[in-house]
């Protein structure tokens, strides 16, 4: 190909780019769809493996805050178990929808076990689970509380 015709072919292709960006010609790049949307709740379940009647002590929190923020009355979830009160009766299991953007923190104090809450006879360990850290959306966290002899224990464990 001779200078003169390369020359041609260039000055062809820079007036079709010049055309195309002056006549508003707009490429739309559409991202391939995945199949689905993004999950929005995060499962939580609550296992009383302990014997005895259970206050999980659930705390949500929908912002990134501290222990001293996180268990307050505010931010403790009781809409489950017997009457709505937020108890678990002993071998009762619990399963909660929770939308993400109400479960920044997820947390319990580690439960207060027995049938008397103002008067526990036990409590386990707490546990706190932050958004994106430990857990993320789609994920199930599972809380089980038990009681081996006299020591109460609550361990957690997260699973997509």
């Amino acid at each position: 190909m001779t200078k003169r015709k390369r020359l041609g072919w260039a000055a062809g292709v820079l007036g079709l780019v010049a055309w195309l960006a002056v006549g508003g010609c707009v490429i739309d790049v559409q991202p391939i769809p995945d199949g689905g949307s993004s999950p929005t709740t995060i499962k939580i379940r609550l296992i009383n493996a302990s014997g005895v009647a259970l206050d999980p002590q659930l705390y949500l929190s929908a912002t990134a805050v501290g222990t001293d923020e996180l268990f307050v009355d505010g931010n403790k979830y009781t809409h489950f178990g017997f009457l709505n009160l937020g108890y678990l009766d002993s071998g009762d299991t619990e399963s909660l929808d929770i939308e993400c953007s109400a479960a920044r923190i997820i947390a319990t104090k580690g439960g207060s076990f027995g049938d008397d809450p103002a008067n526990p006879i036990g409590s386990g360990q707490q546990r706190v689970l932050t958004q994106d850290l430990n857990v993320v959306c789609g994920d199930t966290v599972t809380f089980t509380f038990s009681r081996t002899g006299a020591q109460y224990s609550t361990t957690v464990s997260v699973s997509q």
